[in-house]
């Protein structure tokens, strides 16, 4: 399932250490068992959409050292969703995962990694079934240490309070 994929890639490129792209993952190459684990690179047919959401989290991951270096911690999980933070001193990103086929709504504790009250927090990059998108927008306020994140079906979000304006470009 295209989203499902999305998903993994969001968290793997987000989880810590160094995410690891199987030969043809980017451009929609699948596989079994062998010896059909891996079959000949699409060249000219490759899946520009999975190639741009590999890029876009690559540029992410570099434009958000946390990415790299930050501590985790998972903040919450339930049936079918996921939400961690990676942080250090200076800076919180924190991801949200649903992946269920209809859309959910969960509260993400984030005053456990520091974030305060009525700070205003940011979507930066999120996945949906039928693609992503890099473009800012404000998400919500967290209110008794709380966020509430509206999750899509199969839909993955980077949340973070860098003061970006909402409707900027962000340069990843």
């Amino acid at each position: 399932h295209p989203g499902i994929f999305r998903e993994a890639v969001v968290l793997q490129m987000t989880w810590p250490g160094a995410p690891t792209i199987y030969y043809g993952d980017e451009a929609g190459i699948t596989g079994w068992t062998d010896p059909d684990n891996r079959r000949t690179y699409p060249w000219g047919h490759e899946d520009l959409e999975l190639v741009g959401l590999h890029q876009a989290m690559t540029r992410l991951r570099k434009a958000f050292p946390v990415l790299q270096h930050g501590s985790v911690k998972p903040l919450c999980s339930g049936h079918g969703f996921i939400a961690y933070a990676r942080f250090d001193a200076s800076h919180s990103v924190v991801m949200v995962c649903n992946n269920l086929e209809e859309p959910q709504t969960v509260s993400v504790p984030v005053r456990d990694i520091g974030i305060g009250e009525g700070c205003a927090m940011q979507q930066i990059f999120a996945t949906t079934d039928t693609g992503h998108s890099a473009i800012p927008a404000v998400v919500g306020t967290v209110k008794g240490g709380m966020l509430l994140c509206r999750l899509s079906a199969h839909n993955a979000q980077v949340l973070t309070t860098l003061p970006t304006g909402q409707g900027e470009t962000l340069d990843i």
